[in-house]
């Protein structure tokens, strides 16, 4: 039986596709998931302070998560091209050097401890412990 993920789920999940290696991320490009990540970190993340009074997220995640939404929404503002989707289906596009500007480091930067944050020393996703 399908179950419906959760918003904190999705948000996760999000969180951890904005955390991921460059390359991984372009991989996320390629099948639509990035930008389904960002939409999610878009409509759960602004409700991060409803979240947060429900007892759902904790103040600090609740910071973090808005924190990274300001910041994604803010690179995608800024640049349009921001996913690199333009040139993305070519296979060379996986061992290119996109994903790899400055807004994105700064998306990683703080996607990372949001992600550790979210979900704590459990998480399988041990390259994200990297400071």
């Amino acid at each position: 039986m399908n179950q419906i993920p959760s918003d904190v789920t999705l948000l996760r999940l999000a969180v951890q596709n904005l955390a991921a290696a460059p390359q991984a991320q372009r991989r996320y490009v390629q099948l639509n998931l990035m930008r389904r990540a960002i939409g999610n970190l878009d409509r759960v993340g602004a409700r991060a302070a409803e979240l947060r009074d429900s007892g759902e997220l904790d103040a600090e995640q609740a910071r973090l998560v808005a924190e990274l939404r300001e910041e994604v929404l803010r690179q995608m503002n800024a640049d349009p091209d921001f996913l690199s989707e333009a040139n993305s289906s070519a296979r060379e596009f996986l061992f290119g050097n996109a994903l790899e500007t400055d807004g994105w480091i700064r998306v990683r930067g703080l996607a990372r401890p949001c992600y550790r944050a979210l979900v704590g020393d459990e998480s399988p996703f041990i390259a994200l412990r990297a400071k």
